[in-house]
Order: C-alpha cells, then structure tokens, then sequence
C-alpha cells in the first residue's frame, strides 16, 4: 500500500513588503526626482535663453548696418535697399508705394502708414510696438528674470543703451549765447516733433547730428571741421540745414543772373520767365532803359539784390526809366510787374507761397508741398489808377495789408470754373520748377554740385519759398525765390491757418531728417523721402 503524503501546512501571511519592494519603490522616487531637476533646468536655460534674444534685439536696433540681418518691407521692390531689422525706419515707414512719375503726385499707400514712436513721457500706442520686442510670460512662471522687459525696472545698463539723436538750432556766432530764432518762432512745436521722432533736447554743444539753423553755416562749418567730430553715436553723419549752394535763393540778383541763362539757353521759354535786369551791371542797366522805351507805359519793380520782408522797393513806368536814380547803394534789380494778373477773389491780386524741399543736390531729388499760403489784397485792384499798383505789389504784403487763405481755395475755385482745371495749372508749375533747377543751367550759373559740395564732411538739404503769380491765362510766373520761407507757427492774422499748413510740413521734415541721418547711403534716399515727405509731390 502507497503512503499517503503528509498534507503541507499554508504558508502565514504578512503586511510587511519584502526588500526586493522596498528597493523598487526607492529606485523609482529616484528617477522621479532627478526628472524634476533636469526640467526645471531646461526651463530655466529657455528662459534665460529669451532675456538674452531680447537685448540682442535692442543691441540690433542700435547696432552697424553690417551685423544685421536684411529685412524687406511689404511692397519692397529686391533691387531697393533693404531696411534694417528694428530701425526706426522698419517701424515707421510700412508699405511702399509704388514712385509715380516725376511730374504726377506720389501714389498714396493703400493702407496708413505706421504712426511714429510717441514723445518721451507718454505711453506708446500698442499697434506701434514691434511684435518681436514683446516677450510673453508663462502664467505658471512668476519669476522677475523671465518678466517682461516692460515691467522691469529700467538699469544703468539698459539705460546706457538708449541713445537718442541730437538736434542743435543755435547758430555759431557772436551772438550764440542768445535765444535760437528757431525755438523762439516754433518753440513747444518744435520740440515735440523733434521728441516724437526720436530726438533729444536741443543740444549747445557740437554733439548735434542734425543742425536746424536759422542761418545757414556752411563757412563756419568748413572752418572748423572739428565740429564734425563728435554726435549721440547714433547718427551715421551730420545733417545741416541750408546747403548755401543756389544762390538765386535768398539774392534777387542771383536768381535774375540765372533766369536770364535759362532764357538763353531755351529762347522758348521767355513767355514763361518775368524779364528782369541787374542795375548794378552797366550793360544790362543800358539794356532796361531801351526796353522801357518801347513800352512807356509798362511798370517796372526796382528791388534790392538782399532785401527781405518786401522793403526798398521802388515802381518805375517806363517813361520814367532815363531818369531813375537809386534811393540805396546797394546793388538793385528791376523786374517787369505782371500787369494782366489773374483776379479770382472778387477783383483782387494775389500770389502763392510755395514750399519747395531740396533733399538732395547729388542727385538731385526736389519736392514740393502740397499744401501753402495764398496771399490776397484787401482791396480791388485797378491797373489803371498808379495808388492801386503801388499799394498791391505783392499782393499787398509790401503794405502788410493782406488776407491770407490756404491753397485748396485756388484749386477748389479752378475747378469750379472748369473741371480739372487745377491739375493743368499744377502741371505748369511743375514744368516752371523743372526748368529752374535744370542741372546744366543750375551748374553754369552756380558751379558743379559735385564740386562745391561733394568734399564736405556732413550732408545738407534746402526749403525754398517761392512767391508765384498768375496771369489771366494761368500761366504761372515765379516772382523771387525765399531762403528764409518764415515757419513760424503764430503768424497773423491767422496762426490757426499757419499751423494747419506749415505743422505737417515741418512735422514730415524732421521725420525725414531723423532717418536721413542713421541711413546716409544715396541708393536709400528714394525709399526714406517716399515715407517721409507723405504730403510732399516730386518734380525733379
């Protein structure tokens, strides 16, 4: 018989993990921890990683031309210069439009151009902030080193970074130590738009990188080059304003010299030209009193060669001519009075106040605004009665009796009288303009541009006035050309008007001037006066 097996006793149970468990569980927390670790250092390196993305977006906003990155606006054609990363140029100039021919207004850019940086002090709308330059916080993540740049407070070093271009408006000389007529005549204006577009307080010293003087400097300035040196470290080259290279500008004797050139060298266009004659010039004197001799009866403006504000004139018929004596020594120019003049505001005279912008004399690159003064006598003018022509000459600013209106009310009448009207009269000026600034002729009457301005450590630029007229045809005719065209904002008898017209002008220059000056290169000059000048039309 088998034996049976003797039945195992069951095994005890116990609540107690046995080694082997408690191990695991050991290895396991382990490994969760060290996981912990290496992610918060990852988090770390990123955010640390931002912070330095973002100063090397300031130091690039800041930096040469050659350590950035090229970027090309919306609209950019590939063979223009391309903006700069951050530039204030990128920020605020926005789409280009497409550069209309030289005689046809600008294109206007299908949407608006991007406002320009706010003035210090105030807070930056949020449309105009560059999307990289904002750096998001992570709502799990409160640390101070991944805020953003906008809630930290500002450091020396940040500080240390914000350079702002420099401006100076005091002219060197004897009298430096007094008010700049500038800030005197544009004061608060002038200094926010100078702020708003990226300047400094006026300076006094010779850290400026943009001079807007009253009085050109050009002598000053090429005596003493060391004034050259020095700027805000922004700016790749000093910008003056007043090139003192048209010398028809400023000095009716000039600008006769050089009408007479264009005559000559266009006999064709003298019906477009006021014949005129410099008195000082015996040839040229002999040849007034013959031509008065054949009208008798035509009236002659005598004027000084540097006479401002419409002083020292004199009005000669031309019966009188053979015995004309000068009430002054200076030099004197007689130009004929446009007698058949244009009367549109109920029989009045009037003439036109022009502000033509040269940005550029290599290569030439000239522009006028859009927009102006129209000076109008108070009275009725009669060309028969002597008292009517003398108290109307010049639109009675002579007298300093005058209305004063903007352009538009020209425009708006010409074209009541005949749709499009007023662009056929645009376009005169415009062929009127184009003749005066012809390079060969400019180049005869004032020398080479290249030469008299080409070895120059700084650039310039000009703003003319120019005082036109019309007569009953409509055909326009240049009376004298203003270097010193009164920006004054406060003018009477209406400094609303003054402001409405001439804020927008100067407004726009200086944006210009602002990017004029940290992009000197001539193939960029196009793009920045496309942006800049928005309410400016290039003629030449």
């Amino acid at each position: 018989r088998s034996p049976v097996p003797s039945p195992r006793p069951p095994m005890a149970s116990s609540t107690l993990p046995s080694p082997w468990q408690t191990l695991l569980v050991l290895l396991l927390l382990a490994s969760l921890s060290l996981n912990l670790v290496l992610m918060h250092s990852q988090f770390k390196a990123m955010s640390d990683n931002g912070d330095v993305q973002m100063r090397r977006i300031v130091l690039q906003q800041q930096g040469p031309l050659n350590n950035l990155r090229a970027t090309t606006l919306p609209g950019q054609p590939a063979s223009a210069a391309p903006l700069r990363p951050g530039s204030d140029a990128a920020l605020h100039l926005g789409a280009q439009p497409e550069d209309p021919p030289s005689n046809q207004p600008h294109a206007t850019a299908s949407k608006p151009l991007n406002q320009p940086p706010a003035p210090p002090n105030k807070q930056r709308p949020s449309s105009t902030r560059p999307a990289s330059t904002e750096k998001k916080q992570p709502a799990h993540q409160g640390s101070k080193k991944s805020a953003a740049p906008a809630s930290r407070p500002q450091t020396e070093a940040n500080n240390a970074h914000e350079v702002k271009l420099r401006f100076r408006s005091q002219e060197y000389d004897e009298r430096s130590n007094q008010d700049p007529y500038m800030l005197n005549h544009l004061g608060k204006f002038l200094r926010e738009s100078f702020a708003k577009h990226g300047f400094a307080e006026a300076v006094h010293d010779d850290s400026w990188d943009v001079g807007f003087f009253e009085m050109a400097m050009t002598n000053h300035l090429e005596k003493h080059p060391e004034r050259l040196k020095h700027g805000s470290g922004k700016a790749k080259i000093k910008l003056a304003f007043h090139c003192q290279y048209f010398l028809g500008a400023g000095n009716k004797c000039g600008f006769s010299n050089h009408v007479r050139r264009i005559v000559e060298h266009d006999p064709s266009s003298r019906e477009r030209w006021l014949t005129s004659f410099m008195l000082h010039d015996q040839n040229q004197f002999q040849e007034w009193q013959l031509t008065a001799r054949k009208d008798p009866d035509k009236h002659w403006v005598v004027k000084e060669c540097s006479g401002a504000l419409s002083q020292g004139l004199q009005v000669v018929k031309g019966h009188d001519v053979a015995n004309f004596t000068f009430q002054t020594k200076s030099w004197n120019v007689a130009q004929e009075l446009l007698s058949d003049q244009y009367l549109a505001f109920s029989g009045r005279k009037f003439h036109m106040r022009m502000y033509l912008v040269i940005s550029r004399w290599v290569p030439l690159s000239i522009h006028l605004y859009k927009d102006g003064l129209l000076f109008q006598g108070t009275q009725k003018y009669d060309k028969t009665n002597e008292n009517s022509i003398k108290s109307n000459l010049f639109s009675g600013t002579a007298s300093h009796k005058a209305d004063v209106l903007d352009h538009q009310v020209f425009w708006t009448h010409l074209d009541k009288v005949k749709k499009g009207l007023s662009k056929e009269v645009k376009n005169r000026i415009y062929v009127l303009l184009r003749e005066l600034f012809k390079l060969e002729t400019v180049t005869q009457s004032f020398g080479s541009p290249e030469m008299k301005m080409g070895s120059r450590k700084y650039r310039c630029w000009d703003l003319f006035g120019l005082d036109v007229a019309f007569d009953s045809q409509l055909q326009p005719y240049l009376y004298e050309v203003n270097e010193g065209c009164n920006l004054g904002m406060d003018d009477p008898p209406d400094p609303e008007l003054s402001r409405r017209v001439k804020g927008p002008l100067l407004d726009q220059l200086i944006h210009w001037m602002s990017l004029r000056v940290t992009r000197p290169n001539a193939t960029e000059g196009d793009e920045i006066e496309r942006h800049a000048l928005r309410d400016f039309i290039r003629v030449v």
